[in-house]
């Protein structure tokens, strides 16, 4: 397993505004440690390099991240733009300075429930199939936690707008695999569900 840790980057996005929850929602706190800190220790437990993404709030961002030569901030100041901006910005600084590594996994800072368990499965998965990619599979679609392989890396640095990459991923699905995901579909993006959420994982 460290062999592939060694191999795979890993980007957190935490670049958006969070508008309708009305605070910081990456630095949100649940069971002693903010959404973006669940994050970074999800991250950790399967990549040696972390790099965050932020954007509207990076200042914010900055104050709760100690940078190392495993963990990496990068501001996106094209943010606005939407999460395929965000996912390139992160994607180019990794290119620019870990060229060595075959894969690239993907993760947004407000997924909590994503475990552990659930990542190892899919670099695993990644790493015996070689597929294009791995992809979350929740909610009828695909989407974020994926993991990327090497070829799709110029693909996703290129990437604009504001559906991520899942164009990305329709394009070169029959190179790609889903894997069963429901804890990822959590939507976090008002106080209401914020609430909820809390209430319900307390």
């Amino acid at each position: 397993m460290e062999g592939l840790r060694n191999k795979l980057g890993c980007i957190v996005l935490a670049a958006g505004e969070a508008s309708r929850m009305g605070e910081v929602k990456q630095l949100l706190r649940w069971r002693d440690k903010t959404l973006l800190q669940h994050a970074i220790a999800h991250a950790r437990g399967v990549s040696n390099l972390v790099v965050v993404v932020s954007g509207a709030h990076t200042e914010a961002i900055r104050a709760e991240i100690t940078e190392s030569d495993q963990l990496r901030l990068v501001h996106n100041p094209d943010w606005a733009a939407g999460m395929g901006s965000s996912i390139a910005c992160g994607v180019r600084f990794i290119q620019t300075l870990y060229p060595h590594l075959s894969g690239l996994l993907i993760l947004l800072a407000d997924q909590p429930l994503v475990s552990d368990t659930a990542l190892e499965k899919m670099t695993e998965q990644w790493a015996i199939e070689k597929p294009g990619y791995v992809a979350a599979f929740y909610g009828g679609r695909r989407g974020v936690p994926a993991l990327f392989s090497r070829a799709l890396f110029s693909e996703l640095a290129a990437l604009r707008g504001m559906g991520g990459a899942k164009q990305l991923m329709e394009y070169h699905a029959s190179d790609g695999i889903e894997m069963h995901m429901p804890e990822a579909g959590v939507d976090l993006d008002t106080p209401e569900e914020w609430a909820r959420f809390i209430a319900a994982n307390p």
